[in-house]
């Protein structure tokens, strides 16, 4: 993204990913030089968070609402096939105050606290952890949700007290330290141990 709030891309554009004219989903379409996305054109200035995913793309606007363009199966459209997919923008939720996007899913947290996550629902971890719609997670009653992050297959999500909980494929140990490669966890997650640096 530039200084003036203009998005450019390259890479595959399977399922219109990139914002442009796309194959379909499991198809690649390469696009070799950074383009200019016309379609976010309007979003210019807009935007103060931008990723991409496995076929797709996400942006939250200054206002809160988070758009997002390609496979509609990843963009918490109500879907779950793999065959619909728009350059066009959507709108997929409103007063985000923090969004993280990341291969096949995406997890938010609302001005007033709260968590949802949508995303494909397909791979062993992907049920659990994400929603073919955005889907209202609450952890911790008593101890409210600060920040959220997360990765491939995983997310992470902090609470007031600095507490840590991860959620999502335990693979190399991302979530559940003292195992390799345990089973998924499911919400409210599972408590991750920080050990001080300084």
């Amino acid at each position: 993204m530039t200084e003036e709030g203009h998005v450019w891309a390259w890479g595959d554009n399977e399922a219109s990913g990139l914002g442009f004219q796309g194959s379909n989903y499991g198809v690649q379409k390469i696009i070799r030089t950074p383009t200019r996305v016309p379609n976010l054109d309007q979003y210019a200035d807009r935007m103060t968070y931008i990723a991409g995913g496995n076929g797709w793309g996400e942006a939250l606007l200054d206002d809160g609402t988070v758009i997002g363009w390609g496979l509609h199966a990843a963009l918490g459209q109500g879907t779950t096939k793999t065959n619909i997919s728009s350059p066009e923008p959507v709108v997929v939720m409103k007063n985000v105050a923090q969004l993280y996007a990341r291969y096949v899913g995406s997890i938010a947290l609302t001005e007033d606290g709260k968590i949802y996550t949508w995303g494909q629902t397909g791979g062993s971890a992907f049920p659990m952890i994400y929603g073919a719609s955005p889907t209202l997670r609450t952890p911790h009653a008593n101890d409210p949700v600060v920040s959220v992050g997360g990765g491939k297959e995983h997310m992470f999500y902090q609470t007031e007290s600095g507490a840590i909980y991860g959620v999502g494929y335990n693979d190399l140990h991302k979530i559940d330290q003292t195992k390799c490669c345990a089973s998924s966890t499911d919400w409210p997650g599972k408590g991750v141990a920080i050990e001080n640096t300084q």
